[in-house]
């Protein structure tokens, strides 16, 4: 049985942001409308609607694997990775293996993984987008960015919208809409996915996200943001 899902705002990933939109899938995923309502959302009997942003499923545009050891065998390391990008609400990741014996994970949520075999910090993918505003910012980026997932001084981030907290406030002025092509369609198109993945459009099979609380004035997150999978 298809949905009806709403929020305050849906990001699409590559249009202005939907005040109340209304994204429609069928029973496997597939969208089969995205409704601009204006902000004019009409109650119906099966519309779910949430106090929220939705956005598409993420794509991490490059992540690097630490070497296996003892302690962390490569098992634990492939498992703890696909479980990660489960809860944070990725589809895909493009990944740095520490040595070409080392296999991609086989996911048990449906995750694509590809292999990256030359190192390419996220910061540089960003730039190479054609971003003038990364580009004057390179700088500052080396010090928030790490390979495939940003960190700061304070320690490595444990979610993703604790990521996406840490990039508006070493970048003021970007919310949400700005930093989600560079989880988003960008690498969609890099890892050659962008025709079912990245943006919330018909005919795609993005999945679908829900992130609360969040500043809805400004379209920005809070600390205290969570990200769920709702398709």
């Amino acid at each position: 049985m298809g949905r009806r899902i709403s929020a305050q705002f849906v990001l699409t990933g590559v249009s202005l942001p939907l005040n109340r939109g209304v994204v429609e899938t069928n029973d496997k995923g597939l969208i089969t409308a995205v409704i601009d309502t204006g902000g004019k959302l009409e109650e119906s009997r099966n519309l779910e609607f949430y106090n929220g942003i939705i956005l598409p499923g993420l794509l991490c545009p490059c992540r690097r694997l630490p070497e296996p050891s003892p302690e962390n065998p490569q098992e634990k390391i492939l498992q703890e990775l696909d479980e990660w990008f489960f809860r944070n609400g990725f589809v895909a990741a493009r990944l740095i293996l520490p040595s070409p014996e080392m296999p991609l994970p086989t996911s048990h949520y449906g995750i694509k993984y590809l292999a990256e075999k030359i190192s390419v910090p996220l910061h540089s993918s960003m730039v190479h987008s054609g971003d003038p505003f990364l580009k004057q910012k390179e700088e500052k980026e080396m010090k928030l960015f790490k390979p495939g997932i940003p960190g700061a001084e304070c320690g490595p981030p444990k979610t993703i919208t604790e990521i996406f907290f840490r990039l508006q406030c070493g970048q003021p002025g970007r919310n949400l809409p700005e930093l989600l092509p560079f989880f988003g369609i960008h690498p969609a198109k890099s890892m050659g996915y962008d025709k079912i993945l990245g943006s919330i459009e018909k005919g795609k099979t993005p999945g679908l996200n829900l992130i609360e609380p969040v500043n809805l004035a400004e379209l920005r997150l809070l600390k205290e943001s969570r990200i769920r999978r709702l398709v």
